[in-house]
């Protein structure tokens, strides 16, 4: 069983504030794109995880987010794994496209369907949440407003007066990704190095 899994674009992003527990409130639109990861699940014999990857360079093993959904869903159901997972990335990392949100929540939902179903919505959520801010976003991704810390969200139909996106249309343009070869910072230290005082 398998999902390609979207990247993610903000169209618009808005940092309100830092509270106490060092998470920023934000108010972003984000809207899925057409580049995708690929995430494979299929139930094996031996126990464990076993993750392979391939395609753009990622984690491996336990540090890779997917192995951590993974492991994060079967302590939940309270079962132990037998599962080889195979993850194909062509999202860049540290690039603020959601790649790791986006196969994570594609392992809890290909897992949440080849187990029948033990988790509801609300269930999912919560476990996706504990991942990552943005992994409830693709669990349904779709043009959506999101905010608080990034875990609340409402689908949008269209883009409204009041949330034009920076061309001031009401269609998406077309987007063309552009990807320097820059110094890279994951989207966690973008955030702590943010000095909302500027």
């Amino acid at each position: 069983m398998h999902l390609n899994t979207p990247a993610k674009i903000n169209l618009t992003l808005d940092i309100l504030k830092k509270t106490p527990s060092g998470y920023h409130e934000m108010q972003s639109i984000m809207t899925p794109i057409s580049l995708f990861d690929r995430v494979t699940i299929r139930v094996i014999k031996k126990a464990g995880i076993k993750l392979k990857t391939s395609g753009i360079t990622s984690p491996k093993g336990e540090k890779n987010i997917v192995h951590q959904a993974a492991a994060l869903f079967f302590k939940t159901i309270k079962k132990p794994p037998s599962i080889s997972i195979h993850l194909h990335k062509n999202i860049p990392t540290c690039a603020g496209l959601g790649g790791g949100s986006s196969d994570a929540a594609a392992t809890l939902t290909l897992l949440n369907n080849l187990y029948r179903k033990p988790l509801n919505r609300k269930q999912l959520v919560t476990i996706a949440t504990l991942l990552g801010m943005e992994v409830p976003f693709f669990l349904e991704p779709k043009l959506a407003l999101i905010t608080h810390f990034g875990e609340k969200i409402t689908p949008m139909k269209r883009l409204t007066l009041e949330h034009k996106h920076p061309l001031g249309t009401k269609k998406l343009p077309i987007i063309t990704l552009y990807f320097p070869k820059i110094k890279k910072k994951s989207t966690k230290n973008q955030y702590e190095s943010l000095d909302i005082s500027l």
